[in-house]
């Protein structure tokens, strides 16, 4: 009679004791966000096909930008890797689509195409950029905001390549709260996407 009660009260001991020991699943913390551009309505004009041919030459980022997680740089020489809150592209890329879209808003363009190109493709200028600060920001006194700035060069199409204008493009520092990456996500959107509207502005 007692060995018939051993066995069911063994197996409810055992399955009682593996309820504890297995680990319960864990939740990945880590959350991914992207660069946005409004995309063209179908009220507004497309492009002309008589606009500018720009070519987009290069797009350099800083190295310290070069990594999937968002960047919070702390005061001028440190910086914090944000490992938990990630960009769901390579921001390169992501600049790129947002600044190409500030770009083609403006009449006078008619197509943006990015290096290598067609041999048989004809531009009427070149533009390289050179992203210096796409980040967070926390400086001395605690106050956070978006920052953004990059240098811009247009040139002529090589082999005469000659520097039509240069300069340096800086938007005006956006507040964000340091915790909402969400928000930082779309106030970097906005200052790309003002940067393709600016270098229009410096073509002949």
């Amino acid at each position: 009679m007692r060995s018939h009660l051993f066995i069911p009260l063994l197996a409810l001991i055992l399955t009682t004791a593996g309820c504890h020991i297995l680990p319960s699943a864990k939740v990945d913390p880590t959350r991914f966000f992207v660069l946005t551009s409004p995309e063209l309505k179908p009220t507004q004009t497309p492009p002309s096909s008589s606009g500018l041919r720009l070519g987009i030459t290069k797009l350099e980022i800083p190295g310290y930008l070069q990594n999937r997680s968002i960047v919070v740089k702390q005061n001028t020489n440190e910086v914090s890797i944000q490992d938990l809150n990630r960009w769901a592209e390579p921001l390169e890329t992501a600049l790129g689509r947002v600044i190409k879209s500030g770009l083609i808003q403006n009449p006078r363009i008619s197509s943006v195409n990015f290096a290598p190109f067609p041999i048989d493709m004809s531009r009427d200028y070149d533009v390289t950029i050179t992203l210096n600060t796409c980040e967070g920001f926390i400086n001395t006194s605690d106050k956070t905001s978006a920052q953004f700035s990059a240098s811009v060069e247009i040139t002529t199409p090589s082999p005469e390549s000659k520097i039509i204008a240069k300069y340096n493009y800086i938007a005006q520092s956006l507040d964000w709260d340091g915790t909402d990456y969400g928000k930082l996500a779309e106030e970097l959107s906005s200052d790309a996407l003002a940067l393709g509207n600016d270098i229009p502005n410096h073509l002949p």
